[in-house]
């Protein structure tokens, strides 16, 4: 890394556990992967350049190498409470192949121009008692435009189709990954506000709503997918609220405006009296598909002993999903933690336990340990606990 460049080079591969995953729907191994980003600004100009060369692997279907470019050109128009931002960029996407047949191409190309405009005010007021918080409200637009172009010929190596948030409202992307680049004509709107403590700079509560409205037909879909004939997306709501120290509450709400019913909601609470204690709770809807609950718990018993915990629970199985139940001691150079689990392990229901021991001798261990993982994964804000040793 260099403060206006990034160059990554990797080796990547995955080993699937599942047996019932077939060979046809398992990842590609990454053998390499090159990825290059740089940025440099000159005054209000700003070029960056995103690159990527990989080669995927598998034992069975395409094959071959991509290359991917996208080179973009920007001006920011800036004053106080505003922002205007047009963008161009030329996206270049060549393919290689292997293992074709030889009335088969192994060549593809693709080139797109990608146009844009973001732009936004901020709008602020003194308010509360004594004058003690700034309150914004902050709109926002995004027009985005890319062409269409067919790409069914082109092979699907890693791009998937990203769950709708707020980042996702403001993306020119529809898809993450460079196999398909999705046409668009859409106009993106939201509106943001925020309460803020004047003394602290804390956010005591930030709220976002927004819609991307489409202004011409989508074409560029997925495999076994269909164009959507939807001149709008679900409009999307986020909320989180610090009111108090020890505790906050976040809502994401997502709402399908064909069907007008809730497509995706999560609601999360954590209370932390302390900086090594925590109690969340959590519930995750998604219409068809989740209908979830959980708990979490990391609790002292004493100066060096803790409780680590969590129990998640699906009512549209009617069946607990995970469980785990830890101990943990900690001294000034090592720690001793023990994890009971009970978990789902197979997509067809069945469940396996686990009980695991970990040693850590503390400044000298990875933390990428699988039980720091399952922790990490599991427990929102356990890292947070971490002692620097």
């Amino acid at each position: 890394r260099a403060p206006q460049w990034s160059l990554l080079g990797r080796m990547q591969g995955y080993q699937t556990i599942d047996p019932f995953i077939d060979a046809e729907n398992e990842p590609y191994r990454r053998v390499p992967q090159f990825a290059f980003s740089g940025r440099w600004d000159r005054n209000a100009m700003r070029f960056s350049s995103h690159n990527e060369l990989v080669k995927f692997d598998r034992s069975v279907g395409t094959t071959g190498w991509r290359m991917d470019h996208t080179e973009e050109l920007s001006y920011a128009f800036t004053k106080p409470g505003m922002f205007l931002t047009p963008a161009f960029a030329l996206r270049q996407t060549n393919y290689w192949l292997d293992d074709r047949s030889s009335d088969e191409r192994t060549e593809f190309s693709r080139t797109l121009p990608v146009a844009s405009v973001d732009a936004g005010l901020t709008f602020d007021r003194v308010t509360g008692m004594g004058g003690g918080h700034i309150q914004t409200i902050e709109p926002r637009v995004l027009y985005a435009h890319v062409p269409f172009e067919d790409q069914s010929d082109l092979p699907l190596f890693d791009t998937i189709e990203p769950t709708f948030n707020p980042v996702q409202l403001f993306r020119k992307y529809r898809y993450l990954g460079a196999d398909r680049i999705a046409d668009t004509d859409q106009m993106s709107f939201g509106l943001t506000t925020r309460l803020i403590d004047v003394h602290t700079g804390q956010e005591k509560l930030t709220g976002t709503i927004g819609q991307t409205r489409y202004l011409s037909a989508q074409e560029v879909v997925l495999p076994n997918q269909l164009p959507s004939p939807a001149n709008a997306s679900d409009y999307i709501a986020e909320l989180s609220l610090s009111l108090h120290p020890s505790w906050r509450l976040g809502v994401d709400y997502q709402w399908d405006s064909e069907t007008n019913k809730t497509a995706r909601s999560e609601t999360r609470f954590q209370y932390r009296p302390g900086s090594n204690r925590l109690l969340g709770v959590a519930y995750r809807y998604q219409n068809g598909l989740l209908n979830q609950s959980d708990i979490s718990i990391i609790w002292p018993l004493g100066q060096a002993w803790r409780v680590i915990g969590r129990a998640s629970y699906s009512f549209l199985d009617d069946r607990p999903l995970e469980r785990f139940l830890g101990w943990e001691y900690e001294s000034c150079c090592w720690r001793l933690r023990l994890i009971s689990r009970r978990y789902i392990s197979r997509r067809t229901g069945e469940s396996d336990s686990s009980l695991t021991i970990q040693f850590l001798l503390r400044g000298f261990t990875d933390d990428g340990d699988s039980p720091e993982e399952l922790l990490e994964r599991g427990i929102l804000g356990y890292r947070r606990f971490e002692n620097t040793p």
